[in-house]
């Protein structure tokens, strides 16, 4: 399909090109509001959703924006958080680092790091803070990615892979 706009259709659809001037999509991930296409050079495109910015169906062409993310995508996935109604979308660099959108899931890494700092011996526990501008329902829970802090949750650990589902995330880790 190669037109200037995609209608629906119930079913599979070969689409020829969906990233503008041929980039060539390495791999694609999709939640329930949002879809991302991944190119061969680490750009992240995304219809839909806070990224997309308008429905799915509304674009043909996905929306590229430079984000927080620093290096190339090398892995994505993408889901809906059943507990919190929301979408999850990770994203790992080639560097092994790891990005979330997701107020909730951006919030239950931030716990975990904080618990697994906490249980090291000589541990001082830190002061709560709060992440009103990107963890609240209310504000910009999935606008921006949010970088986690691999040395207190994984120990340093280089994150290779990731899987999103409706009731939780996996994360292989390298050491």
């Amino acid at each position: 399909m190669t037109g200037a706009s995609i209608s629906f259709s119930p079913y599979p659809v070969l689409v020829h090109s969906l990233l503008r001037g041929g980039a060539r999509v390495s791999q694609v991930a999709g939640s329930s509001t949002q879809s991302f296409a991944l190119s061969e050079d680490g750009s992240l495109h995304a219809w839909g959703g806070s990224w997309g910015r308008k429905p799915v169906a509304m674009t043909l062409h996905p929306r590229f924006e430079q984000s927080a993310i620093k290096g190339n995508v090398t892995k994505l996935a993408a889901g809906w958080e059943e507990r919190e109604d929301e979408d999850c979308v990770l994203a790992v660099t080639d560097s092994g680092d790891l990005y979330v959108w997701g107020a909730s899931l951006a919030a239950s890494f931030r716990a975990a790091a904080s618990a697994a700092v906490a249980s090291m011996p000589g541990a001082r526990p830190e002061k709560e803070s709060t992440h009103a501008g990107s963890e609240t329902r209310e504000g910009a829970r999935d606008k921006e990615p949010v970088k986690i802090d691999r040395t207190k949750l994984f120990g340093g650990g280089a994150v290779r892979d990731v899987a999103c589902g409706p009731l939780g995330v996996l994360v292989l880790v390298e050491h």
